[in-house]
């Protein structure tokens, strides 16, 4: 190929040889073997791909190097590379002879190669300038690497060349390029303006002549581009990518991105400048909306991770919980009238329920709580609720309540929902120490337009919605707190006056249910919290009456499955207490196991969900092979979403949610004895 000329400037044949071997042809039998080589190359040469070997010459002196560059050029076939040695005595060193080759051809790149050299290459790159055509290889190389490095040499050689070509279509391209091309005299009135002008600007070509670049500019940036020109005519530089905006003849507002070169006269001084326009106001659109979409992104991750931080605290907690409530409900049945011990433990029930209702909050948050959706009324979710709002609140705190008529209904749960209610009235309490007024309002509101409004994560929205409204004439959010309120933990009340979930819980509570929630404070104002539920259907009816209470207790079989010691412990000690035999066993695979030694004995299965080995979903599988009608009882620390498709496709299987106690325990498995529920 005649691109892929290479000069070597060599005094060794055995290293030529070398060279011949790595990019040229295979052809002769003059190569010394490779064994020869192998001073010179640290591998063997792979294979030179069809058609891709380089035409070389070699000069043993860079006095014949440099006369077969003058040659090459004149004959039109230029060399694309030299590779020169640094020591090749008695004449030019490698230095001596790359100063030359550049100064004859100042296209050429050139490649220095040694092994060791008495100067730096710093001082080389000096010597033979430009740095960015000069590289350095180092004896012995590499095949691969030679070859590469050669590929990559002659490709950018060729590239330079077919650059320079492609400037001199310049002026025939300029007339029907999308960017607008412009030149003007040294006081940046314009002297030429490309057919495209008349698009960006909204003036014909002819209208701008004579009329200065800055006259086009908003007001507020005229002085700066009048001072960026007159420095450029003072230093005789231009500028590049500066952006400023521009009004266009109809009044638009867009923002270009101008680059301009100093045109110079025979003196030398800047004569005018010619540049280019490009319009960038949609770039800078996008660019600002990708902004924000990696915002919410990182939003979503950040409250993703501590969702899923909080799901696995919950799911600990309630496995502590669990033997704390299941034992303190025993020693309550056995303590008879002694009043004093009943007290101490119903304190103790009654703590370890609060502190359940603090891990649901968690869970909440996370957005793996038990959720029991169905058609509501949300202004009788609000009406329900009055009376314990109003037991939250001081005297000097007054409630009203603004209810529209004809409310839509809502999908939710009525107890999360609550939940909400409950958080942001006490958030509203606690902002008015010296007291106020709280107001709920609840009304219909129609959202037009795909971006009709934004939430408090940075997600847009938009239709038919409910509007659950709390506000407040309290102290307000200043604005350094007010993006880290729905922060897990995060609070700023003082030590032991707040869990910093009551937000956190809301923000779950409202994601789960498909809503939104903005924000709207002014410190010593006051804060409105905005709560959007999307319109449901029409209303469920309401159930019968609940079935009376199951007998408790029996003599049945129990195969307990539990790999937490202490929940085994109090699991095993409430059947016992009410009757039944348990055999227990620690994980699935045991499970299994004692299952096969006592199928007959076996009634019912109380099985952990998450365990080691195998877990609750595995032997599930397995116990349906086998029994296919055994009734299976599935407890967790974790939500329903993570458990197995059992409990949701089979009649005879169940779900308790841990912590819990023998009240929860037994009636519950008693019911899936009895009647498969």
């Amino acid at each position: 190929m005649t691109d892929n000329r290479i000069l070597i400037v060599d005094d060794d044949p055995e290293i030529w040889h070398a060279y011949q071997i790595v990019l040229g042809s295979r052809g002769g039998d003059s190569s010394p073997t490779l064994g020869h080589l192998a001073a010179f190359l640290d591998s063997a040469p792979a294979p030179v791909p069809p058609g891709g070997a380089f035409a070389l010459e070699w000069a043993a002196q860079g006095q014949v190097g440099l006369e077969k560059l003058r040659s090459a050029c004149r004959e039109g076939r230029p060399f694309s590379v030299a590779f020169v040695d640094i020591r090749m005595p008695p004449g030019w060193d490698g230095v001596e002879t790359a100063t030359r080759l550049r100064a004859e051809d100042p296209d050429l790149e050139i490649v220095i190669v040694t092994a060791y050299s008495d100067r730096s290459r710093e001082e080389i790159a000096q010597r033979v300038q430009p740095p960015d055509k000069l590289l350095f290889f180092r004896k012995p190389f590499d095949p691969e690497e030679l070859f590469q490095l050669a590929l990559s040499l002659t490709s950018k050689w060729r590239m330079v060349r077919e650059e320079r070509a492609a400037r001199d279509r310049f002026q025939s391209l300029v007339e029907t390029m999308a960017d607008g091309v412009w030149e003007t005299d040294a006081q940046g009135r314009f002297t030429y303006c490309s057919p495209v002008c008349a698009e960006l600007y909204g003036w014909r070509p002819e209208e701008l002549m004579g009329t200065a670049y800055a006259d086009l500019l908003a007001e507020s940036e005229q002085p700066l581009f009048a001072g960026l020109l007159a420095q450029c005519v003072q230093d005789g530089t231009g500028f590049r990518q500066a952006e400023h905006q521009i009004r266009h003849r109809s009044g638009a507002i867009l923002c270009l991105e101008s680059s301009a070169v100093p045109m110079l006269n025979g003196q030398g001084r800047v004569k005018g400048f010619r540049g280019v326009d490009r319009d960038v106001s949609e770039r800078k659109r996008l660019a600002a909306e990708r902004a924000q979409f990696e915002e919410q992104y990182r939003q979503s991750q950040k409250m993703e991770a501590m969702g899923t931080l909080a799901g696995g605290i919950a799911h600990d907690l309630n496995n502590l919980l669990s033997p704390i409530m299941g034992f303190a409900e025993l020693a309550l049945l056995k303590v008879d009238n002694k009043k004093s011990v009943r007290s101490h433990l119903e304190m103790v029930i009654a703590s370890t329920r609060r502190a359940a209702e603090l891990v649901r909050q968690i869970l909440v948050f996370s957005r793996k709580e038990v959720m029991v959706t169905k058609p509501l009324d949300p202004g009788a979710v609000v009406a329900g609720f009055l009376k314990m709002l109003r037991r939250l609140l001081r005297e000097d705190i007054e409630l009203l309540v603004e209810q529209a008529p004809g409310l839509w209904p809502v999908v939710g749960d009525a107890g999360q929902l609550e939940q909400v209610l409950l958080n942001l009235v006490v958030n509203a309490r606690d902002a008015l120490p010296g007291g106020g007024t709280i107001t709920i309002r609840i009304e219909n509101v129609t959202l037009a337009g795909p971006s009709a409004l934004v939430d408090v994560s940075g997600t847009a929205f938009h239709g038919e919605h409910v509007l659950l409204s709390v506000a407040d004439n309290g102290v307000g959010i200043p604005a350094e707190t007010l993006g880290r309120i729905f922060e897990p933990f995060f609070t700023t009340k003082g030590q032991g006056q707040g869990t910093g979930l009551g937000l956190a819980t809301v923000f779950g509570i409202i994601r789960q249910h498909g809503g939104h929630i903005r924000v709207e404070t002014a410190v010593g104002q006051g804060t409105t919290f905005r709560i959007y539920l999307p319109r449901g259907t029409e209303l469920a009816v309401e159930a019968g009456p609940a079935a009376t209470a199951l007998a408790l207790g029996g003599h049945e079989t129990v195969l307990l499955v539990e790999d937490d010691q202490e929940v085994r412990n109090i699991a095993v000690t409430a059947l016992q207490h009410y009757g039944f035999r348990v055999l227990v066993a620690e994980n699935g695979a045991q499970a299994l196991e004692r299952f096969r030694e006592s199928r007959s004995e076996v009634d019912v299965v109380v099985a952990d969900v998450v365990m080691p080995v195998m877990g609750g979903e595995a032997l599930a599988e397995a116990l349906r092979q086998e029994a296919p009608g055994l009734p299976i009882l599935f407890m967790s620390g974790y939500p329903l979403e993570v458990l197995p498709r059992d409990i949701r496709d089979k009649p005879a299987s169940a779900f308790l949610q841990k912590p819990f106690g023998p009240q929860d325990l037994v009636p519950m498995l008693r019911g899936l004895l009895d009647h498969g529920q």
